[in-house]
């Protein structure tokens, strides 16, 4: 501690900030504070350094000393809690709007799919029934004609139209012209 001031009726010393700080038991900005506001007899140093009259306690450990120090802690205690707590509320708030935002994109997607399935569905059972169509048509194309009811083989009908001609062939006759002659 620095000098000591001769006043008999307080006893106690000029001290700088920091030190000060620890010996009363708060914050040096705290003490900063109360000095700035006049609530602490304070002066400036040639150096220009504050310092601070702390008077001498009889009582090495009061309980007013406790609380302060009690409060003190709790206070810095709160103010980090609170800083941490501002941090993670704005994160969580980005996490909400993410959230809000993939869930709005995901809703878009899945109605996207739904109609892509039916313009799917609806394509495909058009392009099954044109394939069935197809399918039948082939099989018809394929399929030998019937015979008509009661017709005769070609080679009668060529016959009957030689005969019609008046050519009056007959079967000997025309196996002959041919040169196939029976041996009968």
């Amino acid at each position: 501690m620095h000098g000591v001031v001769d006043d008999p009726e307080v006893a106690g010393a000029w001290v700088h900030l920091p030190q000060a700080a620890r010996v009363v038991g708060v914050a040096e900005r705290t003490l900063y504070r109360r000095v700035t506001r006049g609530q602490v007899r304070s002066r400036r140093t040639e150096q220009g350094r504050i310092e601070v009259w702390v008077e001498h306690v009889a009582e090495p450990c009061s309980t007013d000393d406790g609380q302060d120090r009690a409060v003190l802690l709790v206070d810095r205690v709160s103010t980090a809690v609170m800083r941490q707590v501002e941090a993670l509320a704005v994160e969580l708030a980005a996490s909400r709007e993410r959230i809000e935002s993939l869930a709005r994109e995901n809703g878009a997607l899945e109605r996207e799919v739904m109609h892509v399935r039916h313009v799917s569905d609806s394509t495909q059972a058009r392009l099954q029934a044109e394939l069935d169509q197809a399918r039948a048509r082939i099989a018809e194309l394929e399929r030998p004609p019937a015979p008509a009811p009661n017709a005769a083989p070609w080679w009668h009908r060529w016959w009957l139209r030689l005969a019609g001609a008046g050519l009056g062939l007959t079967a000997a006759g025309t196996l002959a012209a041919a040169g196939w002659a029976s041996s009968v």
